[in-house]
């Protein structure tokens, strides 16, 4: 099988996006309108998008300014 790192990225990227879509919409929402088990599944997005972005952009962790 051929390695093909532009595949990888592509798919890497459009999972960060979607995520990133997923918690800003949460953040729209109305007050008590996210649920216990949304709150923690908007917590796994939220270290996954840490983890895709860190896949991306080839940084590790949160660099400071």
């Amino acid at each position: 099988m051929t390695y093909h790192p532009e595949l990888e990225f592509a798919s890497s990227a459009e999972r960060l996006k979607t995520l990133a879509n997923l918690v800003e919409l949460a953040l729209y929402a109305p007050e008590g309108e996210v649920t216990f088990e949304g709150r923690a599944a908007l917590q796994r997005a939220a270290r996954e998008i840490v983890i895709l972005a860190d896949e991306v952009t080839g940084v590790v962790g949160i660099v400071p300014n």
